[in-house]
C-alpha cells in the first residue's frame, strides 16, 4: 500500500502510475477537489511558439498534446482545456 499526500499534478501522477500496476494507493487531498492548490493556480499553457531553446515550444506542442490525448483515452472523465 502506498500513500500520496496532495492531488495536484505531481501527486496525481505519483499515485496514477502504481495504481495502473494494481498497487493499492491512498491519495490524500485537503482541498475540495484535485488540483485545487498550486496546480490549479498555475499557468500551464501549451503554446505554439516561444521558449528559449532552438525551435522554441513549437517542437514540443505536438508530443505534449499527444500525451494528453492518450491520458484522455485512459481516463474518460479527463478533458484537455
Amino acid at each position: 500500500m502506498s500513500s500520496v499526500v496532495g492531488a495536484g499534478m505531481l501527486g496525481a501522477s505519483v499515485a496514477y502510475h502504481p495504481a495502473g500496476r494494481k498497487v493499492p494507493v491512498t491519495l490524500v487531498e485537503r482541498a475540495a477537489r484535485p488540483g485545487a492548490g498550486v496546480t490549479g493556480d498555475s499557468f500551464a499553457w501549451i503554446g505554439g511558439a516561444g521558449g528559449h531553446w532552438p525551435g522554441g515550444a513549437a517542437g514540443l506542442r505536438g508530443s505534449v498534446l499527444a500525451d494528453w490525448r492518450r491520458l484522455e483515452a485512459k481516463l474518460p472523465r479527463v478533458r484537455v482545456r
